[in-house]
C-alpha cells in the first residue's frame, strides 16, 4: 500500500518503523553487515546509514533541535540529547539495529584515518545529508581522532554550546564509566 504519515508518541521499537533484532544486542560494530557494507560499497554504505537515521529520527521526535549554518544556509537537525548519544550504546529502545550501523560507521571512519584516507568528504556528505543529530554526535566523537575536522567541515557543529555541552557530558560520562555497552552484564 501507498506509504503515508503517522504521527507516533513514543520510542517502543514498532513506532520507529523497525522489527526486533535480538541479534544485535547488544549493540557494537562488528554485529551485522553494516562494516562489511560502508568497507565494499562506501558510496551505498554511507546512504543506507544516513537513510536509517534520518528515518528512526523522524519517528522518534523529541527535542527541538538544533539548527546550523552550513554552506550559507539555515539547516535543522532534529533530536535532543537522547538522539545525540545514539552511536554511543545512547538510550534507544531495541534500537540495536541503528546503533549497530551508527557504530560500524564510526569504526569505518578510524579505519580510514589509520589508513591515512581522507574522510572530508564522507564527513561532507553526512552534513549535507542527515536531519538527525545522531551523526553529529558521531561526527564530533571522530573528530576526537581527526581534529582538523573542527577546523573544517564539522565547524557549524561548534557554533551551538548545546553540541558542545551534550558532547562534553558524554565525554565525562565514559571516563567516568558511566553509561555505555547496554546490555553487556547479561552476556556471558
Amino acid at each position: 500500500e501507498e506509504p503515508k504519515h503517522e504521527q507516533y508518541g513514543s520510542s517502543s521499537l514498532g513506532e520507529l518503523g523497525l522489527n526486533y533484532w535480538h541479534a544485535g544486542d547488544p549493540a557494537i560494530w562488528l554485529r551485522g553487515p553494516f562494516l562489511a557494507l560502508l568497507t565494499a560499497a562506501p558510496e551505498h554504505g554511507l546512504t543506507f546509514v544516513i537513510k536509517l537515521t534520518n528515518f528512526v529520527t523522524d519517528r522518534y521526535q523529541r527535542g527541538e533541535g538544533e539548527t546550523f549554518k552550513i554552506s550559507g544556509k539555515k539547516k535543522r537537525w532534529h533530536g535532543d540529547s537522547n538522539v545525540f548519544t545514539w552511536h554511543y550504546d545512547g538510550h534507544l529502545t531495541h534500537g540495536s539495529i541503528l546503533q549497530c550501523a551508527l557504530m560500524a560507521l564510526e569504526k569505518w571512519f578510524y579505519d580510514r584515518i589509520d589508513s591515512g584516507e581522507d574522510i572530508t568528504p564522507a564527513v561532507t556528505r553526512i552534513i549535507n545529508e542527515s536531519k538527525s543529530l545522531a551523526l553529529a554526535g558521531l561526527l564530533l566523537t571522530v573528530a576526537k581522532k581527526k581534529p582538523e575536522l573542527l577546523i573544517g567541515p564539522l565547524l557549524p557543529l561548534l557554533e551551538s554550546w548545546v553540541l558542545v555541552e551534550w558532547d562534553l557530558q558524554l565525554s565525562q560520562q565514559r571516563n567516568l564509566g558511566q553509561r555505555g555497552f547496554g546490555y553487556w552484564g547479561y552476556q556471558s
